[in-house]
């Protein structure tokens, strides 16, 4: 049986994988239970809307993905309310939920073991800061990138 703080560790870290794909500056991600929160990835206050919707998507996919519980239907309600509505942003200009929820899905899958080594350190430590994030995602993906060369030798 899972733990909650393993679970909220995958949750959080998919925020994050979500949030470095697309773009968002990340500052810490922590499945440590505040008074507010059940753990926290916090991104920079300069993300756009766009980035804003995939990014709260990644956490119920991933923790999905993990559990295999299904996602809960009131989670995906509160998700559709939350779209690009920003006229200034052309990421948004054609924006539908089915659309945000198909890219963040194929970003946590483009990543999944960068999702996993993320989730692993997210439920070893109290807090992992964004330059922590990028490292883990960055080099995750550089050994993936050498075992599809070494695949192909």
């Amino acid at each position: 049986m899972l733990s909650q703080r393993e679970t909220r560790a995958f949750h959080e870290a998919g925020h994050a994988v979500v949030a470095w794909a697309v773009g968002a500056r990340i500052e810490l991600v922590t499945a440590n239970e505040t008074e507010d929160f059940l753990g926290h990835c916090m991104v920079a206050s300069d993300a756009t809307p766009h980035q804003l919707a995939l990014i709260a998507r990644g956490g119920a996919i991933a923790e999905s993905k993990y559990t295999g519980r299904p996602e809960d239907e009131l989670w995906r309600e509160l998700l559709r309310d939350r779209e690009c509505r920003d006229e200034n942003d052309a990421a948004c200009k054609n924006c539908s939920a089915a659309q945000h929820d198909q890219r963040a899905r194929t970003i946590l899958k483009n990543n999944y073991g960068g999702l996993e080594s993320l989730a692993r350190q997210v439920h070893r430590c109290p807090v992992v800061t964004g330059a922590e994030v990028a490292h883990i995602l960055n080099e995750n993906k550089t050994r993936a990138k050498q075992g599809a060369v070494d695949e192909l030798s």
